[in-house]
């Protein structure tokens, strides 16, 4: 019998509904099929949106196309972003409608910290090289045959980057499929708790398509064997032009959580299950996964910063309502509010299921500080603490010698430049 010791975590990454272009054309009033899909005419982006029970394009918006003086591979990631596969390696369209491998911009475009951090986990880009990490494939049929190259080489160099972290051998075993496979899965339950409400959302048409993801650290008792798991869906007829714009991200996000659990295990036995939270607190939890992966597994520099600013930027902005962010004051209290929000006796969120949301772009910010600021080394002191820490001010404690309110203090104000540069308010 086999029990899961370590936090799920089944990413549809927030699926926040942002426009995406199909390749449908469209005229303001006419009918069109999907709310929420999106189609480029005439330097115009349209919306299909309901009006009384009918679907219909909008008016449409103007895009923002290069200057002269820009360069033509250029984006702004508060319009459309669209990413596609070739030759196993992404690829991004422009403003300028072409799909490029390249992004124009210096590094003096940056802010140094995210510079550092970019060059910190991408230190070994290329390599595929991982011989304490054996990934044991489980690839139905169904999942996107043009992905299967692009998952296998972006496993492999996660897996090449944490290696060494790793003081034992392990398997980690994927699964890859899609809504075709309910029946499949049948087979095993941690699968079967996990995929099908992905693959319902799928069919309802009434969202954009989303990778759905997972991974956990097991102990067969029987064996005394641990493994990492994990599993990566997507629609089996996934339209690269309609989907989330994080999808990019998924194989590195989920490994990840895989490098967390074995620091939080790292003895290889079992720990009360109401430390996960102390310790790995949400922001740590899924912010420094999503800022591992979004500085390593989209390209390069530029597209990485876009990708984190979009997503801090849009979900800042969606969130104003419930909590503004204009001091350090108002920072470290949302870091705080970060910290537990459904195990804990007394949750630190007053509305929990914000806290979480934000958890993604804010903790993002946080830990990609971290690396710019302490290198990777940072945050493998962060690990490096889970395995005997009973809450998170043990592991700033332990790896920086910060008390936990010392760590958010320092980490305010580049929270507050990134609220500056980004305007999410206005």
């Amino acid at each position: 019998m086999k029990k899961v010791l370590a936090s799920l975590s089944i990413c549809s990454f927030l699926v926040v509904a942002l426009a995406t272009p199909v390749n449908a054309a469209a005229k303001a009033g006419s009918k069109c099929s999907k709310a929420g899909i999106t189609s480029v005419v005439s330097n115009k982006t349209f919306t299909c949106i309901k009006s009384g029970k009918k679907l219909v394009w909008n008016k449409g918006l103007a895009i923002n196309t290069p200057t002269s003086s820009a360069a033509s591979d250029s984006l702004n990631y508060k319009g459309v972003m669209v990413y596609g596969v070739r030759d196993s390696k992404l690829i991004r369209r422009a403003d300028s409608g072409v799909f490029y491998e390249t992004d124009s911009r210096k590094e003096s475009d940056f802010s140094a910290i995210r510079v550092r951090a970019f060059n910190e986990v991408n230190k070994k880009l290329g390599s595929r090289n991982h011989p304490n990490i054996e990934f044991v494939y489980d690839i139905r049929p169904s999942y996107p045959p043009y992905l299967v190259e692009f998952t296998k080489r972006e496993l492999d160099e996660t897996a090449a980057l944490w290696n060494d972290f790793f003081k034992e051998k392990f398997t980690v075993n994927v699964f890859l499929g899609s809504e075709k496979d309910r029946e499949y899965i049948k087979k095993n339950n941690w699968l079967t708790r996990n995929m099908p409400s992905c693959f319902d959302r799928w069919e309802t048409g009434r969202e954009r398509d989303f990778i759905c993801a997972g991974a956990a650290f097991w102990s067969d008792y029987e064996t005394k064997k641990w493994t990492g798991n994990l599993y990566l869906g997507f629609p089996s007829k996934v339209d690269l032009n309609n989907i989330n714009y994080e999808w990019p991200m998924g194989p590195k996000h989920e490994f990840f959580h895989i490098v967390q659990d074995y620091a939080f295990y790292r003895n290889l036995t079992e720990r009360p299950r109401e430390l996960h939270e102390l310790v790995q607190p949400i922001h740590f939890r899924e912010g420094a996964a999503t800022a591992v992966a979004f500085l390593s597994g989209f390209r390069n520099l530029g597209w990485s910063s876009d990708v984190l600013d979009w997503w801090f930027w849009q979900t800042t902005r969606d969130s104003q309502k419930w909590r503004t962010i204009k001091t350090e004051a108002d920072a470290i209290s949302l870091m705080k509010a970060m910290e537990c929000l459904n195990t804990c006796a007394t949750p630190t969120a007053d509305d929990p299921k914000r806290a979480f949301s934000l958890a993604y772009p804010f903790g993002a910010i946080m830990n990609e500080w971290v690396i710019g600021t302490y290198g990777l080394e940072g945050l493998t002191k962060m690990l490096d603490q889970l395995v005997t820490a009973k809450d998170f001010n043990d592991v700033t404690k332990g790896a920086f010698g910060l008390s936990k309110d010392e760590f958010y203090a320092k980490i305010a104000p580049y929270i507050l430049e990134q609220i500056v540069r980004t305007k999410p308010y206005g």
